[in-house]
């Protein structure tokens, strides 16, 4: 087995790898899986001492992987699955699913706005409760948990503190499902300068 890709964090591990028999990659999982992060069709953590493979997703490009969520883009760019947690919205699969359904996800589902809005490869990211990705015009889009933390993000709307679907990260704002802007701290001047000292001069 070749591998070719790894992301983890304490809970679970995501291995891209192909067999010297094909070239296609496929997802292998291990570790936790309480919240179906894992994404193989249960919330059984049985699977903490092997390799898994995760059925019926092929030519996995990319990983990467939250606290208690995954995200699994396919080659082309075009198909992004998440699976795991999603009652903070990490999955970016809407509110509706989380009406409709537990709030875990333990089979990977297909994250709709990619159908419209191809993601560039090697551009996708998990946080603890939260996930991004960049389109291929190099659009930002971001969904999850988005509350500041130490009661900074006084004043904001309360609907703007989950982010249930893809949302484009603008210039100087977030637009939330209510289609207000909330701020964003404004961007560092990270100019450097010409020459650096010598760390020993």
């Amino acid at each position: 087995m070749e591998v070719t890709t790894v992301a983890g964090v304490k809970n679970h591990l995501l291995v891209i790898a192909r067999t010297l028999q094909s070239v296609s990659t496929n997802l292998y999982v291990t570790s936790l899986n309480q919240d179906g992060q894992l994404g193989l069709g249960d919330f059984c953590d049985c699977h903490c001492h092997e390799l898994t493979m995760v059925p019926n997703l092929k030519r996995v490009e990319q990983v990467a992987a939250g606290a208690f969520h995954s995200l699994a883009l396919l080659r082309g760019a075009k198909y992004l699955y998440a699976f795991g947690k999603a009652d903070d919205g990490a999955l970016g699969l809407g509110f509706e699913h989380n009406q409709k359904c537990e709030r875990r996800c333990h089979t990977p589902t297909l994250v709709s706005f990619i159908a419209d809005e191809p993601v560039l490869r090697s551009s996708i990211a998990c946080g603890d409760s939260h996930s991004m990705a960049i389109s291929i015009r190099g659009d930002l889009y971001t969904w999850g948990f988005n509350v500041l933390p130490n009661g900074t993000d006084r004043g904001r709307p309360r609907e703007n503190q989950y982010i249930w679907r893809p949302t484009k990260l603008k210039r100087g704002g977030l637009l939330g499902q209510d289609e207000e802007t909330v701020p964003i701290p404004p961007r560092r001047d990270r100019t450097l300068p010409k020459k650096l000292p010598h760390p020993l001069s």
